[in-house]
């Protein structure tokens, strides 16, 4: 035996499928592959991912059925569920056949300095898999730490030697592990101790005596004193109070935590600062803040009042630790967990240009108020999100509907309030009683109440005097002899000559020939001089109350003759409505007086 060491095949009875067997440099295998020759154990792969056993194959048939892809032998079932990657492999397998590889190349070249790619070179002959050279390095790596025996020969070569590995140098790597291990538990042990006193200051003192209960083996306390202050900058829950004291806050809230002495420390408030600061930016992630208001809401969580200087180099220690806090602008900082960084806050005149132009002044106005020009106004309002004109536009649009609204249903109160007992009016005098405008009253007059509105005099009656018609007519007879009420509406629709109409003539002087008396001319003689209405005036205004009262009438004279037709067809017309009493007003204030109705009444009876 010259200490040269393979692994031996295994088969799935055997005791461990880990273990190394010692072989001779000449010890033969009878390949199961297509050659079927006897070569030395070497000349076999690992093939066995599962248990590092060698393959029954030799490297040659094995090369030979992957480049042909057919082939192979049963007792390389292992060799192919591995390599046609099944569930049960993992990288923590493949991990380990690499590096019982690599252990078997540098410990069968003990006393041999190799490089990396060698080492690798000679891994890729033993595996049945391709690892990759970064790997193979860092399993080195990872095992100089561990052996003893594996020493680093210069930059990119290793070597196994344990003749030249001294004792001292085994012993110091006893005991590295062993404090390695020892400050792991000591570690636990503190974090154990301290999570048992939630919200308790503990000295370290008293931290070390209890830890020392828990532990097989007695540490020095300045191992305690450090494991508490790195703990301290890589737990967040674990909080320094005091000199010589920590505590556990799960919560980060320490602001109502007693500290060991009488009162809080500069450290303890300096880290209560810390929390609430942090605890600001967390709840609200996105949105960025001003010092300023990070201030004033930190001062709330806390319950000192720290300086705002404090603040502001608490930022700034924290923008350097934390990795999503960001600095956004000047004077302000966001939480980002998603990465985006938010707009930075509009300084205060900033602010004033923005609330001025939500208000509706121009981009003028507000530069001359600021002392900029318009564009540099519109650049400012554009960078920190102010409105824009469709938009400032959009909101006067939406204030002035609902102040239209408003004033709609305060006129339309007072309105009905008013035609509660006074019954039908004009807007006029709704406005003259109210103090409304008449504009508004005429405009807001609720629609369920139309039919007790009335119109006054308007300018279509005004427009002509009685003395413009008498001359308008004399102008008519000129053209027409005698003057007849058919020539005269003839003229006007011709063009002949500018008056008013027919049914107005004769409504302003009660009938044509009564107009032509007063104008002196002579008129034609009527087809009817003894004509006799057959409807009295209580008759025409019942019918024009039925009608006013009807909710689905439009309550205009247009409107009537169609509601006639349906309802009373055998009533008046609506120009001989207006021919009886000469305007359209005059007959719904007739017909809708309280008079009117009470001697209506007893007929519904």
């Amino acid at each position: 035996m010259d200490g040269t060491m393979c692994i031996e095949g295994s088969t799935p009875s055997s005791p461990s499928a880990d273990s190394f067997v010692p072989v001779a440099p000449d010890a033969v295998r009878v390949c199961s592959g297509d050659c079927q020759e006897a070569k030395p154990s070497t000349a076999f792969p690992i093939g066995n991912g599962l248990t590092g056993a060698r393959s029954s194959e030799c490297r040659s048939c094995r090369d030979k059925r992957i480049r042909t892809g057919v082939g192979g032998s049963d007792g390389d079932d292992a060799i192919g569920h591995y390599r046609s990657g099944g569930r049960r492999e993992t990288l923590r397998v493949q991990r380990q056949t690499v590096r019982e590889a690599v252990t078997q190349v540098v410990k069968t070249h003990a006393g041999v300095a190799m490089t990396i790619r060698q080492i690798y070179k000679e891994v890729l002959d033993l595996l049945d898999i391709v690892p990759h050279e970064i790997d193979v390095k860092k399993i080195l790596r990872d095992l100089e730490k561990e052996e003893p025996y594996l020493l680093k020969v210069g930059r990119d070569a290793y070597a196994w030697d344990p003749e030249a590995a001294s004792e001292s140098a085994v012993e110091q790597y006893r005991i590295k592990e062993t404090r390695r291990v020892q400050r792991q538990a000591v570690i636990d042990t503190v974090s154990h101790v301290l999570s048992t006193h939630v919200g308790v200051a503990m000295t370290i003192r008293r931290v070390y005596e209890e830890a020392v209960r828990l532990l097989d083996f007695v540490p020095p306390e300045g191992d305690v004193r450090k494991v508490l202050s790195d703990l301290a900058k890589s737990d967040r829950r674990l909080v320094r109070a005091g000199r010589d004291a920590y505590l556990w806050a799960p919560d980060g809230k320490i602001g109502q935590l007693q500290p060991v002495g009488p009162r809080q420390t500069l450290r303890v408030q300096r880290q209560a600062i810390s929390n609430a600061v942090s605890e600001v930016l967390r709840t609200r992630p996105g949105i960025a803040l001003t010092i300023s208001e990070i201030y004033e809401e930190a001062v709330n969580l806390l319950e000192f009042t720290p300086a705002e200087s404090d603040v502001r180099r608490m930022l700034k220690d924290l923008a350097k630790s934390e990795r999503y806090l960001v600095k956004v602008g000047r004077d302000a900082y966001a939480w980002a967990p998603d990465g985006v960084i938010p707009p930075r806050p509009a300084p205060p005149h900033v602010v004033g240009m923005i609330e001025r132009r939500w208000r509706g002044d121009t981009l003028d106005e507000i530069g001359q108020a600021f002392g900029v020009t318009r564009e540099r106004v519109r650049q400012l309002l554009k960078k920190y999100g102010g409105p824009s004109w469709a938009e400032v536009r959009r909101l006067q649009i939406e204030q002035a509907e609902g102040e239209e609204r408003a004033r709609q249903e305060a006129v339309a109160t007072k309105i009905r309030t008013l035609l509660a007992g006074a019954g039908a009016t004009t807007p006029e005098d709704v406005a003259a009683k109210t103090g409304l405008d008449a504009a508004d009253v005429s405009k807001f007059w609720p629609t369920d109440l139309v039919h007790l509105r009335l119109w006054g005099h308007g300018s279509h009656e005004s427009r002509w005097s009685d003395e413009e018609i008498l001359e308008v007519i004399r102008e008519a007879a000129i053209y027409e002899f005698p003057l007849t009420a058919n020539g005269y509406a003839e003229l006007l629709t011709v063009g002949q000559v500018t008056g008013p109409s027919l049914p107005r003539v004769s409504q302003r002087f009660g009938s044509w020939s009564a107009a032509c008396d007063a104008a002196g001319v002579v008129s034609g003689q009527t087809y009817r001089p003894h004509y006799e209405s057959q409807w009295g005036d209580e008759d025409i205004l019942s019918i024009v109350r039925a009608y006013l009262e009807d909710p689905t009438a439009p309550n205009s004279i247009q409107g009537y003759d169609v509601w006639k037709r349906a309802n009373a067809p055998d009533g008046p017309s609506g120009q001989t409505i207006r021919n009886r009493f000469r305007s359209w007003t005059a007959v719904k204030r007739l017909a809708l007086t309280t008079s009117s109705i009470a001697r209506e009444e007893p007929t519904h009876e």
